[in-house]
């Protein structure tokens, strides 16, 4: 209360930050912030949001570390408050946006501290505050929040290029986050993977993309899933002639050289597995039914596929052809950083 109202009357600007931080140190404590009640939380969250409306709806100036503070209380707010007591939250975050490349920034930043405090793992949460994270990214999951927050992220993406690159890369590095837990469905489909992929032969868009092609094949899977996923997205040949391109800048080689370190490790240890399982078929020993826990789907869905012999002997020649031609693509990258031809130092350095 305090922290607002010095925030609100104050006629330095100093002094309004530090108000602001009062706020932010207050609700940055899982325990405090839950101390107050539904009623109290939503007043800061009005008061707030209102501000930053009336500020984005008259095209005020306003220093740029007050937006980017209230930014990131709106952020704690939507950990304290939602869905209990502000369960519209994100229906309007994303509405900031009709204000213009202004209000997207806005509700980008928004989204970004979210992502920073409500899903990415620390230890130092308790173990209250852990259960309502998961209790956020659940509803997140099952209200449809995440098919309408990819939609609005990838509409600016595509909206804002090319007069805003940077804010539209923004968007997608943004939804680069939602990319490795969110409904598998929501990404592989004929919306989101093609702008994906034809944002990674966007120099402005490359390293955005590239995170987003990370992400969806960092996931948690099994291998049978896992080679199932590079198959089905063509991930290999969308990249070679991005990899091979004469054009290709230092920026776009290293984003494309971490998406396939990440899809050769994930490729490798499928590989592992799928040699423990044959060799544990051959030998007869009781390490095949471990070796095909390992690797086969972990559900009891009708029509889930479970490895077997024939399964295996159709995989293991793919799985091999996917390791090789993942080599092949990285020793380009590497080819081209240590002087090959467009590389640093090559013929057309």
């Amino acid at each position: 209360s305090i922290g607002l109202q010095l925030f609100f009357s104050a006629s330095e600007a100093v002094a309004r930050l530090f108000g602001l931080s009062l706020v932010r140190e207050f609700l940055s404590v899982s325990s405090l912030a839950q101390s107050i009640d539904g009623a109290q939380q939503m007043q800061v969250v009005e008061a707030l949001y209102q501000w930053i409306k009336h500020v984005l709806t008259n095209q005020l100036s306003q220093e740029r570390y007050l937006i980017n503070s209230v930014a990131t209380i709106l952020a704690l707010c939507v950990k304290n408050s939602f869905p209990d007591h502000w369960r519209s939250a994100f229906s309007e975050v994303i509405a900031l946006a009709a204000h213009g490349p202004a209000g997207i920034e806005v509700a980008v930043a928004i989204l970004e501290d979210v992502d920073t405090e409500v899903v990415i793992f620390s230890t130092d949460r308790d173990k209250d505050e852990h259960a309502r994270n998961v209790r956020i990214k659940d509803m997140i999951r099952s209200e449809g929040i995440a098919e309408r927050l990819l939609e609005f992220l990838l509409q600016q993406t595509m909206q804002l290029r090319p007069s805003h690159s940077e804010l539209s890369s923004r968007c997608l590095q943004t939804l680069s986050r939602l990319v490795g837990w969110v409904d598998l469905r929501l990404i592989v489909n004929d919306s989101v993977l093609p702008v994906i992929y034809q944002s990674l032969a966007d120099e402005a868009l490359s390293s955005a993309a590239c995170a987003c092609v990370y992400e969806l094949f960092h996931r948690g899977m099994d291998g049978l899933s896992k080679t199932r996923l590079v198959a089905q997205t063509r991930v290999l040949e969308v990249l070679g002639p991005l990899v091979r391109a004469p054009n290709l800048h230092e920026d776009g080689a290293e984003a494309l050289g971490r998406v396939l370190d990440v899809l050769l490790q994930e490729l490798l240890g499928v590989w592992v597995m799928c040699e423990s399982f044959m060799d544990a078929e051959s030998s007869g020993t009781t390490s095949g039914s471990a070796a095909r826990a390992a690797f086969s789907p972990k559900d009891d869905r009708p029509g889930a596929l479970v490895m077997d012999d024939q399964l295996l002997q159709q995989l293991a020649p793919e799985v091999a052809a996917m390791c090789h031609e993942c080599v092949g693509l990285v020793i380009a990258v590497f080819s081209w950083s240590e002087g090959g031809p467009g590389g640093p130092g090559g013929d057309g350095s």
